[in-house]
């Protein structure tokens, strides 16, 4: 219960149905943030204490009303300019640790590239891709500061989701909420790399063969193969219609001399017509046939997988993968989303599973995230490049990509596909222990961009310059605290702050009730003292912070905010919201509200998680628990206060 000049304590549970309360604290620690000390605390100065008698001024001012305008065009050190005036064509990674300038080089790049070419580096042709919305709303007012104009910043899934609607618009618009971690995992394996191009050779192979076979009695054979062999260079689709308008004298092929035969030109087209019917009105179609095979087929899953990741996964999580892909080919074939040809394929695959018995017309038919960028890589291998609405090639003179550490080799090999084949112009800035993603195997930046290709089979040039080492956003405080979370799974081994400031916090309490009304004081005094403050309480899970912003509404604080889809004002208040809503953002003050062990155990994603929390705080940062707390944070500091 909060109480004047302290917080009381029930002793009921300790002592056996006691009645009595107990005095915690004498004094309910203050949050401050910033720089410089406000008038008022000039006048009466106010010290923080801790429980080892050390007091440490914690009194900062100098804020904006607008959070996204902080000085992002003031001076760079010399690393990052010699980042943003690196070479424009190629392939450039940008890596450091939390706070150290990245997103802030990686604009200022694309600044510096339209400034220095703007014939060539057009807004149109320009396109910075985020994690989400939040971070694409505060680039779309950063840009026009640093004299950028007409570019609008995109999500990545609201960006692949556009391009592939359009390219394929026949398959479902929807996307699956709860995607079982095997299907991420396996659909963002860059194992379908290699698959969608052997598939594609195969298929190309028994195209000549069928030629060969069915028209050997037919006069102009030789001269119809040696055509299609000339054709090497396009993609599938191209190169069958190509021979098609070459046998009807609609075009000419190089050193290949005009087909003079009215028979091989209809028995061509009726040899194609049977062997693929879509050919001639929805070609593209090829494409989902080719995507939905391999998924569900469980003896042609298996076999793939094995063969090209071998030992990744096990039979059991194949079956995972199968059983859902199934269920999800089997919603869109209710709904009508299959094609003719694919629906007689792919029925005969799952009869005797009993999945072809379960009826799904009540239900959605739904893709999943993961789906956009297999099936924008493979549209390309068979269709070629993609187009904008108007018809024209859909190209990029220069794409950014950040946070790219939860992305991967397919997600990088589509951008690269969308660059001029001979000056590729890509950016990526990300730092791999901010790593959150789910479904996202821990490959380092080597492994990942390793699979790069450009159309003719060479490799782009790839630059992964040295890590930025200096950490900006953060306190000196707060980012050892960082350390001490990521522990010996840091990829940062040299990264430092520019300054100190308020020590870092661990608040222990014996229940929720009282860490919320302790939560409640302490903001509603900030936001009294500090009224341009940002404040960002956060969770591991949505659910958490939900209960958490509901117990705070009941005290009325001014500028309280439930963020459930990123919807950020970047305005003075109190943002609660769960951590991975904030990945790239930064507030003043950070309070993660549930440190505690049953939340944050010792495992990878947890370390990753909680170290991209504590480094969203730029000048204060508390830890709360109830019960005991997260080992990652022991030794984080020796002070802890009980209430």
């Amino acid at each position: 219960i909060s109480w004047p000049g302290g917080v009381l304590e029930d002793l009921a549970s300790e002592q056996g149905g006691s009645n009595k309360w107990h005095l915690v604290s004498q004094k309910t620690p203050r949050l401050e943030s910033g720089q410089e000390k406000t008038l008022d605390e000039l006048q009466a100065p106010e010290k923080s204490s801790s429980n080892s008698g050390k007091t440490t001024d914690l009194s900062f001012s100098g804020y904006r009303v607008d959070k996204h305008l902080r000085q992002i065009t003031a001076l760079v050190d010399p690393q990052q300019f010699e980042v943003i005036t690196h070479s424009e064509s190629g392939i450039i990674l940008i890596q450091g640790g939390a706070g150290s300038g990245k997103t802030t080089v990686a604009l200022h790049r694309l600044a510096y590239l339209m400034t220095k070419k703007p014939q060539y580096f057009k807004p149109k042709t320009v396109l910075p891709i985020v994690f989400g919305p939040a971070l694409a709303n505060y680039m779309s007012r950063v840009l026009p500061a640093l004299g950028v104009n007409g570019v609008s910043p995109r999500t990545y899934h609201k960006w692949v989701s556009g391009l592939r609607q359009r390219a394929l618009p026949e398959l479902p618009g929807n996307y699956a909420e709860n995607t079982p971690m095997d299907v991420i995992e396996l659909k963002r394996h860059p194992l379908w790399l290699k698959y969608y191009l052997e598939e594609i050779k195969k298929r190309t192979l028994k195209f000549r063969e069928l030629f060969a076979v069915k028209l050997a009695k037919v006069e102009g054979l030789e001269l119809l193969l040696e055509a299609w062999d000339s054709l090497t260079g396009l993609p599938l689709i191209p190169r069958l219609l190509r021979l098609v308008h070459w046998s009807k004298a609609e075009v000419t092929i190089n050193n290949v001399l005009k087909l003079d035969s009215a028979r091989m030109e209809k028995q061509l087209h009726n040899v194609l017509e049977q062997a693929f019917p879509e050919l001639f009105e929805a070609p593209h179609l090829l494409t989902s046939q080719i995507w939905n095979d391999c998924l569900v087929s469980q003896e042609l899953l298996l076999e793939t997988v094995e063969r090209l990741a071998p030992g990744e996964f096990s039979e059991t999580q194949l079956t995972s993968v199968w059983s859902w892909s199934v269920r999800q080919y089997q919603k869109r074939l209710d709904a009508g989303h299959v094609i003719e040809s694919d629906r007689v394929s792919l029925v005969d695959q799952v009869e005797g599973y009993g999945i072809s018995e379960l009826n799904f017309a009540d239900e959605k038919a739904l893709l999943d995230e993961e789906d956009d960028s297999l099936l924008l890589i493979l549209y390309q291998l068979l269709m070629g490049p993609l187009k904008r609405k108007n018809g024209k090639l859909l190209s990029y003179t220069h794409l950014m990509l950040d946070e790219a550490q939860d992305f991967g080799a397919l997600e990088f090999q589509l951008l690269v596909s969308l660059t001029p084949e001979n000056h590729p112009s890509v950016t990526l800035a990300g730092d791999l222990d901010q790593r959150i993603m789910l479904g996202r195997k821990h490959e380092t930046w080597e492994e990942s961009l390793a699979h790069l290709t450009l159309p003719d089979g060479s490799k782009p040039d790839v630059t992964a310059l040295a890590p930025l080492k200096i950490g900006y956003r953060s306190t000196n405080e707060i980012m050892t605290a960082a350390k001490t979370v990521i522990g010996e799974n840091s990829v940062n081994t040299d990264w430092h702050s520019t300054r100190h400031g308020a020590p870092v916090d661990v608040f222990r309490f014996r229940e929720r009730g009282a860490m919320v009304a302790f939560l409640a004081d302490t903001l509603e005094d900030l936001a009294i003292r500090e009224p341009l403050a940002s404040v960002a309480v956060l969770t591991r899970t949505r659910e958490t912070a939900l209960a958490l912003y509901e117990g705070l509404q009941i005290s009325d604080l001014a500028n309280l905010r439930f963020i459930s889809d990123q919807e950020f004002s970047f305005t003075p208040g109190i943002d609660v919201t769960d951590i991975s809503q904030t990945k790239g953002l930064e507030f003043d003050t950070v309070i993660i509200a549930d440190a505690d062990a049953s939340t944050y155990g010792p495992d990878i994603r947890s370390r990753q998680l909680l170290y991209v929390g504590l480094t969203r705080a730029a000048h204060q940062l508390w830890l709360l628990h109830c019960g005991n707390p997260s080992k990652l944070i022991s030794g984080i500091v020796e002070r802890s206060h009980s209430n």
